[in-house]
């Protein structure tokens, strides 16, 4: 697992995390790797899912969305992403 505070850097590209931290220990999380050739922005979520997003321009708007569901998780709409 990536710890939280290990910086991933590789050169013309940006990196947007959401590490999942349980007893001061990482089980998890999610990243997205893009590169800064291309306007972007991150997409701000308020939910506990492990999710990230950007919209990036590549001739068209597009929205990326990187997210893990474990398979014991229980969603609820509650938990949507907004």
């Amino acid at each position: 697992m990536l710890s939280p505070l290990i910086q991933t850097k590789l050169k013309h590209y940006n990196i947007i995390r959401k590490d999942n931290i349980h007893d001061a220990r990482p089980i998890g999380g999610v990243a997205l790797l893009y590169s800064q050739s291309f306007p972007s922005k991150i997409v701000p979520f308020n939910t506990p899912l492990q999710a990230t997003a950007i919209q990036i321009n590549i001739r068209k708007h597009f929205t990326l969305c990187s997210l893990y569901l474990p398979p014991k998780q229980i969603i609820r709409p509650s938990d949507s992403m907004t």
